[in-house]
């Protein structure tokens, strides 16, 4: 990790800055200083940094690192169910702020593939959440005597696997939607362990 300040790291981060990325994600990769030395070079204008620095804001491109075959990797994993927040912590993929630029700005037609992308991403997330729900393999058990009982471990197990997809659902999309979509999930993972206790 460099923490002593380079011109040619500190060349390097304005140049990512103005790629789009952010100086948190930048300060991630391997070989960068951490952000506090970052902002540090900044207020002691390390060799002229702070002018440097403050143009790089001030002047990221509005199409940051855009290509083709990134915007098509960045719909496939959306696609798949992942959060963009996760997409974006891949190396070499944008900060996620650059992502919805792109989207808000429909820049290069991104905006209706983007929108596609994340609906079918919201769809595979409430699959995968139908799919937990709906198991019910584990749910009984055999006590000391071969009884079959239920088993309560597993029926646990399983909410808690619906609370870690609501949260990641609720990241990704509109609350609203997301808390409707989770309660019709929960509904029919208790509507299943309710049946059991009959």
């Amino acid at each position: 990790m460099a923490e002593k300040y380079s011109r040619e790291v500190a060349d390097r981060i304005c140049a990512l800055m103005r790629a789009g990325q952010s100086v948190v994600a930048i300060c991630r990769m391997p070989g960068m200083p951490r952000d506090r030395t970052v902002r540090d070079w900044v207020q002691k204008d390390r060799d002229g940094f702070a002018a440097r620095y403050k143009a790089a804001v001030g002047n990221t491109s509005p199409d940051g690192c855009y290509s083709e075959e990134l915007a098509t990797l960045i719909f496939t994993e959306l696609a798949k169910g992942r959060t963009l927040q996760e997409v974006c912590r891949q190396p070499g993929m944008p900060n996620p702020s650059t992502v919805l630029r792109w989207a808000q700005r429909d820049f290069n037609g991104f905006a209706e593939d983007y929108r596609i992308a994340r609906e079918l991403g919201y769809r595979a997330m409430l699959d995968e959440m139908l799919a937990i729900a709906d198991d019910d393999s584990g749910d009984m058990c055999l006590d000391s005597s071969g009884q079959p009982v239920p088993n309560p471990a597993n029926v646990v197990r399983a909410r808690l696997r619906l609370g870690l997809h609501r949260q990641r659902l609720a990241q990704a999309m509109p609350k609203t939607g997301a808390r409707a979509i989770d309660q019709g999930a929960v509904r029919r993972g208790d509507a299943r362990e309710s049946g059991k206790k009959r």
